[in-house]
């Protein structure tokens, strides 16, 4: 068989391009990451819409610095960052999702749960049970006020992470002569709360939460 000049052009051709396809660079893929780690993420329950919540991330072994981070608290918030800061402004057992992208592509998450209560409820104190009066606290967002039960006004405030200060005007019970400048603070769980000043002479008195 013949091959003209023309055809073995052609055919040269067909084989470079060949050539060019198989011997083709192949694409760089993502370089992994190995893990992400939440630090900073309670282990008790906080106080809605008040306890900031400090969260850090942490990737294993990257000192990488085209890290993104890209926050979900499960609350309908977002946040990007390495530390971020947030209050949960209802209550709610919230899942808080992390997840860490470099420049390549590649990405990681992990997930925590961080539990917000409410203050909200009818508290009752401890050793003057018989004698004093309880606590109605309503919480609503940020917003915390208190009343007795037996009428009496209270100056109260709740800051992070979980003090309490009160003031309460003297009672006609002398077993209730008032709290007077008390501070103290909700324990752990938050079902009570320890301040002292009771009855104007330093005592310690605790209010637990009663159920509903």
């Amino acid at each position: 068989m013949r091959t003209t000049r023309r055809g073995a052009q052609v055919l040269a051709s067909v084989l470079t391009a060949s050539v060019s396809v198989s011997c083709g660079s192949t694409p760089a893929q993502p370089t992994p990451l190995s893990s992400v780690s939440i630090v900073g993420a309670p282990s008790t329950p906080v106080i809605s819409g008040i306890t900031q919540v400090a969260l850090q991330a942490t990737v294993a072994g990257s000192t990488d610095p085209s890290l993104t981070y890209a926050w979900n608290f499960g609350d309908g918030v977002t946040a990007t960052g390495a530390s971020v800061s947030h209050v949960f402004a209802r209550p709610g057992v919230f899942p808080v999702q992390i997840t860490v992208a470099n420049a390549r592509g590649a990405s990681i998450s992990a997930t925590t749960a961080v539990e917000a209560r409410s203050l909200a409820g009818l508290w009752e104190p401890g050793f003057f049970v018989n004698f004093c009066f309880r606590i109605r606290i309503t919480h609503e967002g940020s917003a915390i006020s208190m009343v007795t039960t037996n009428g009496s006004a209270i100056a109260a405030s709740v800051n992070h992470p979980r003090l309490v200060t009160l003031s309460i005007a003297a009672a006609s019970n002398f077993n209730c002569g008032g709290l007077q400048n008390a501070s103290g603070a909700f324990d752990a769980t938050l079902d009570s709360f320890t301040v002292g000043g009771f009855g104007g002479v330093n005592q310690t008195e605790t209010w637990r939460r009663l159920p509903n």
